[in-house]
């Protein structure tokens, strides 16, 4: 029987919302983006013992009105 080396990657997914005061959507996905990231800089990529920190990646899904701040 052969031996062989098999790396497997696994996909983690979470969010987060945030609120953030800006002219428009667009504006607001990118300053709530550029946050993720720098707080993701600052938080342990800990996913379990036996496995290696690959990379992340940060990416705007949608914004909306707040109405409860107009």
């Amino acid at each position: 029987m052969k031996t062989y080396s098999v790396k497997i990657e696994r996909t983690v997914y979470s969010d987060k919302n945030y609120e953030i005061r800006a002219d428009d959507a667009l504006e607001a996905g990118e300053i709530a983006e550029k946050l993720a990231e720098e707080e993701w800089q600052e938080t342990d990529p800990w996913v379990a013992p036996d496995w290696e920190y690959g990379h992340s990646t940060h990416e705007f899904i949608y914004s909306e009105d707040d109405d409860r701040y107009a």
